[in-house]
C-alpha cells in the first residue's frame, strides 16, 4: 500500500513538472516572437493558472545600462489605471456614497449643465459621448472649464461606445470631491495597502526610483516618464511586476482577496452595456468564450480599442459571467501593457513591456499564452 501511494505521488510530481516545463516553453516561445517582432527591450509576464502563480522576466528595464527586468521593475500601466479608478468608484457605490446611475454633475457641481445627462455608469463604460482626449492647447483647469462650457455631445448619451480618457478622468475628480482625498491617498489606502502592493500609485517614491523602467517609443527611442496632466485617473498609475500579480489575483477573486476589494471588483466586471460584440464593465471589456469566437479572440478581431461602435443594449440588471474573458489594454508613449482574467478558471495573465508596440500584438501574444495553458481552442 505504501509503495502504491509513493508511486502515485511520484507520477503526480512528474506530471506537474512536465506541465510546468511545457508552460515555460509556451511562454518563452511566444514572448521571444513578440519581443523580436516589436523590438521590445524588456518584459514581465505574470501568470495564474488554476490558482497557481508563476512569473517570467525578459530583457532589459534599461537597454543602455543593460539593467535586467526583475519582479521589482516598475512599469507605467497606461489605461490599466482605469481598472483601478473604476474599482475605487465601485467601492464608493458599495459604501452608498455614489450612485452609479446618478449624473456626474451631482458629484462635480462645477460642471456645465450639458454634462447633466451623463451618468457615472456612462463615464465608466465609455458611452458618455465625451471625446478620447482634450485638445493639446487645454492644459490648465481654467482652460478645461472653458472647453467644457463650450462642449456639446455629437451624439446622445449611451448610444455609442467612444473610448474617453476625459470620462475616466472625471470619475477621478468625482472621487476626490466625494472622499476629500487625493488620487494617491485613495489608491494607496483603498487598493494598494489592502492587497499588500507597494505605495507607488501615480508617482514613484524616491526610494523606488531605481526600479523604474525606461520607456521606449514606437521608433525605439527613450522617452521621459508620462503624465496625463488634468486627468491622471485615466492612465498615470505605475506598478512593479510583482505587485501587478497581486492585483491580478484579486481580479480573479482568489482566496484571501479582501472583501473591500472582492465585491467591488465583481461589480466592475459585470456587464452594463453591449457594444458591437463586446460587453462593457466598469473599465473592463468582457468577451463571451464560445467555440465560435475563441479564434477571433486569439487574433484580437473584436477588440473595440479606439473605435466608435453603436451601443446595442444597456442592461437594467448587470450580470457577472465568471467564464468570460475579462480584459484591458494599456499604453503610454514608452510602455505597452495588458491584463486578462477568466475568474471561473482561476486563471489570468499580466503582460508588461517597456516599449510602445502595435495595439494588437500584445493582446494576441498574451491571449495565445493564456488559451494554450488552459486548453482553450
Amino acid at each position: 500500500m505504501i509503495l502504491k501511494r509513493w508511486s502515485c505521488f511520484l507520477l503526480m510530481m512528474l506530471v506537474t513538472a512536465a506541465h510546468a516545463q511545457n508552460a515555460e516553453q509556451i511562454v518563452n516561445q511566444t514572448m521571444q516572437e513578440y519581443m523580436q517582432k516589436n523590438q521590445v527591450p524588456g518584459a514581465a509576464v505574470m501568470l495564474i493558472v488554476d490558482g497557481k502563480p508563476s512569473s517570467y522576466y525578459y530583457g532589459y528595464a534599461d537597454r543602455e545600462a543593460k539593467k535586467p527586468v526583475t519582479k521589482d521593475t516598475i512599469f507605467e500601466l497606461g489605461s490599466i489605471t482605469k481598472l483601478m479608478t473604476s474599482l475605487l468608484l465601485a467601492q464608493e457605490v458599495d459604501f452608498a456614497r455614489i450612485r452609479i446611475k446618478e449624473p456626474v454633475t451631482k458629484y462635480i457641481p462645477t460642471l456645465p449643465a450639458t454634462f447633466g445627462n451623463i451618468s457615472m455608469r456612462s463615464l465608466a463604460t465609455h458611452t458618455s459621448g465625451l471625446p478620447f482626449k482634450i485638445p493639446i492647447n487645454v492644459n490648465t483647469r481654467a482652460e478645461w472649464e472653458k472647453y467644457a462650457a463650450d462642449w456639446k455631445p455629437a451624439q446622445g448619451i449611451d448610444v455609442q461606445y467612444q473610448y474617453s480618457n476625459i470620462g475616466i478622468g472625471l470619475i477621478g475628480q468625482a472621487l476626490e470631491t466625494v472622499t476629500h482625498k487625493s488620487f494617491n491617498q485613495l489608491y494607496r489606502s483603498k487598493i494598494l495597502e489592502p492587497l499588500g502592493m507597494q505605495p507607488i500609485a501615480l508617482t514613484v517614491p524616491k526610494n523606488l526610483e531605481e526600479f523604474y523602467a525606461k520607456g521606449y517609443s514606437l521608433k525605439g527611442q527613450p522617452v521621459p516618464p508620462e503624465t496625463l496632466g488634468l486627468f491622471p485617473a485615466a492612465g498615470d498609475m505605475k506598478a512593479s511586476a510583482e505587485d501587478m500579480g497581486k492585483f491580478m489575483a484579486a481580479a480573479i477573486g482568489l482566496p484571501n482577496t479582501p472583501e473591500s476589494i472582492f465585491y467591488p471588483m465583481r461589480m466592475t466586471q459585470s456587464a452594463y452595456v453591449e457594444a458591437g460584440d463586446t460587453d462593457l464593465g466598469l473599465g473592463w471589456q468582457i468577451h463571451e468564450m464560445t467555440s465560435n469566437n475563441v479564434k477571433a479572440l486569439v487574433n484580437d478581431k473584436n477588440a473595440l480599442v479606439l473605435q466608435t461602435v453603436p451601443v446595442n443594449v444597456v442592461y437594467n440588471d448587470p450580470t457577472f459571467n465568471g467564464n468570460a474573458l475579462i480584459d484591458k489594454t494599456g499604453a503610454t508613449q514608452g510602455f505597452r501593457t495588458y491584463i486578462a482574467v477568466i475568474p471561473g478558471k482561476k486563471t489570468g495573465i499580466v503582460l508588461l513591456t517597456n516599449r510602445r508596440s502595435s495595439d494588437n500584438d500584445i493582446v494576441i501574444a498574451a491571449r495565445e499564452i493564456l488559451f494554450k495553458l488552459n486548453g482553450i481552442s
